[in-house]
């Protein structure tokens, strides 16, 4: 391939636009909604993960109905799955026709990019964290084996320079540590590995805020839904979206109130 098909977002100069982040996210804290994507925002709104990434995907609400649940902000998949909220949590979460953890697919990803940008003044100038655990991440994760084809080639393996450079600035949050990139907020879709020159592994930010500091996104890697701090407005476009299915959340929001 004689052209690079994706941007990829380079590393950050250095950690330095995370600090603001430091003192507003109090991970594991009193407050979930809060503690992850921080305090003081005018208003919240609670993306739920898709179920899969196709257009006619079912949301949250239908399986909710159709175990005679409410949908409510504080909804959880364990409960409004199922019509036996007693059972033991479920497992195999991540597989298609279930929300995944800790990733929004990427159509869900580029409709709120889509919506986030007209809410800041440097969308060309955006901020990506990626927690640093995942598994892709750490030396040897891009070898693969090849097979010959019925032409006798090979699965090509992806250039290097497709790959995110891993060697830039980190910073911490209390019981996270996460890559930082930078670039302009549509190159958000463009984060994750390539397993192959064919194959793309997409992975959405685990946190993402413009340079102006107008909104943040989060995504924690063990919830199967992504929160947004920003205006009244933004949160409201949001939420009308017919691309997403978000409902506005209190920044003092329990879990696991009856479906």
């Amino acid at each position: 391939m004689d052209e690079q098909p994706i941007r990829v977002p380079p590393p950050a100069g250095s950690a330095e636009p995370a600090e603001w982040l430091t003192s507003r996210i109090a991970m594991f804290g009193a407050n979930w909604v809060t503690g992850t994507v921080g305090t003081g925002w005018p208003a919240y709104a609670r993306i739920f993960h898709p179920l899969d990434d196709a257009v006619d995907a079912l949301r949250w609400s239908d399986v909710a109905a159709t175990h005679g649940h409410r949908m409510h902000p504080g909804a959880q998949w364990e409960i409004i799955s199922t019509d036996q909220p007693d059972l033991p949590l479920k497992s195999g979460r991540g597989f298609p026709g279930e929300p995944e953890l800790g990733h929004l697919h990427q159509r869900a990803l580029a409709a709120l990019c889509h919506i986030l940008a007209p809410h800041t003044t440097t969308a060309q100038r955006c901020w990506f964290a990626l927690w640093e655990g995942r598994g892709w991440m750490h030396e040897g994760a891009h070898t693969m084996l090849t097979a010959p084809g019925p032409s006798g080639d090979g699965t090509a393996a992806a250039p290097h320079d497709w790959q995110l450079e891993l060697t830039g600035p980190k910073f911490a949050l209390p019981y996270r540590s996460y890559h930082l990139f930078g670039g302009p907020l549509q190159d958000a879709t463009q984060l994750g590995y390539w397993v192959s020159a064919d194959c793309f592994h997409p992975q959405s930010p685990n946190l993402m805020w413009p340079n102006d500091h107008a909104w943040c996104l989060a995504t924690e890697i063990d919830f199967d839904t992504t929160l947004v701090g920003g205006s009244q407005d933004l949160v409201a476009d949001i939420t009308a979206s017919p691309h997403l299915e978000a409902l506005a959340i209190s920044p003092e929001a329990a879990v696991g109130m009856p479906g």
